[in-house]
């Protein structure tokens, strides 16, 4: 059972990592690869005899930052606070589980209710209101972010 637990908290460190990895990299707008910037656009000529019409199309290139939108923000508040807790709970878990059976904390209901039950409820509440599926564009909203 130490070992799941371990290996849980070592996860969520490996997930906060990268997100605050990729956090830095959104807000400071230093992604891993950098945008190519076309120089001109496509220019699509007309097929009718004569035409002198030209269409250019250039898509502009989105800095991190300007991604972030108010939504996005809150989805990621939202799992922020999440993580937190659930790690909060992973490190009591882990702490009780080394201790024992018989271990001063893991007889403790009070630390049981406010180390394990909390997080774990407060983690729930705030996945609920900040739920990713609110939050997320969809459809012609996702087309116009990206």
């Amino acid at each position: 059972m130490v070992a799941g637990i371990i290996i849980q908290m070592a996860a969520i460190t490996i997930y906060c990592i990268v997100q605050g990895d990729y956090l830095w990299r959104v807000i400071t707008d230093r992604p891993v690869r950098r945008r190519s910037n076309p120089s001109g656009g496509v220019t699509p000529q007309s097929d009718v005899e004569g035409a002198s019409n030209t269409v250019t199309l250039e898509k502009q290139a989105v800095s991190g930052r300007a991604r972030l939108t108010p939504n996005i923000k809150s989805m990621l508040l939202g799992l922020v606070i999440a993580t937190v807790f659930i790690y909060i709970r992973s490190i009591y878990r882990t702490i009780e589980l080394l201790d024992g059976w018989d271990g001063a904390v893991y007889v403790n209901q009070k630390l049981f209710n406010s180390l394990d039950g909390m997080p774990i409820f407060v983690a729930m509440f705030v996945l609920n209101v900040f739920h990713p599926g609110r939050f997320i564009a969809t459809g012609k909203e996702r087309n116009a972010v990206a």
